[in-house]
């Protein structure tokens, strides 16, 4: 039996001194096939001098159609703190901010409600999703490996536990269609 290497020349597979096939496999994240092939993958960033309770960003998912999957958040601050991802609800205020699509080439808007580059206010806190601490000019990055996913109308917001001082978040995510999932 002979195996094909797939090219559709007629060309062999290799096989090494071990009996084995040799691959090659180019591999790369949901996050930048998405924004490759949909251009629907966007970042939310929101950044002031927050004190200590502060909810830094909220993001609420409005597309009824897709989900949308939050692949990473970085954190940054001034002074040491701790920044606690929720589940929430309420009616947010506080200074808009619109995701920004990361294939610069897409026409793409984002299906969301964000607040963020001031005090989110408004926001009932309910289950903790998870939390991570940041060292005084310190960054975190919190990989959730597209783990996290908002469905219509679910919200989450970061709160920051700390100095007053200079909070930065942002959040990376991507629209998946219900379906596909």
């Amino acid at each position: 039996m002979k195996i094909q290497d797939g090219t559709g020349k007629g060309y062999l597979a290799k096989i090494n001194n071990r009996n084995r096939l040799e691959v090659t496999a180019k591999s790369e994240s949901a996050a930048f096939v998405n924004s490759i092939t949909e251009g629907t993958s966007y970042i939310w960033s929101s950044a002031y001098s927050a004190t200590s309770a502060d909810k830094v960003i909220y993001l609420k998912n409005t597309d009824s159609k897709n989900y949308l999957v939050i692949d990473r958040i970085r954190i940054n601050s001034v002074n040491a703190g701790v920044f606690t991802l929720y589940e929430v609800s309420g009616t947010p205020s506080g200074t808009v901010i619109t995701g920004k699509n990361t294939n610069l080439t897409s026409g793409n808007t984002a299906s969301a409600t964000s607040y963020g580059d001031n005090a989110v206010t408004g926001l009932t806190l309910g289950d903790r999703i998870t939390l991570a601490r940041t060292q005084a000019a310190g960054s975190t990055l919190l990989t959730l490996d597209n783990i996290l996913i908002l469905g219509f109308q679910d919200a989450i917001s970061l709160v920051y536990v700390g100095s007053n001082g200079l909070a930065e978040v942002t959040i990376n995510g991507y629209y998946e269609s219900i379906k596909d999932i």
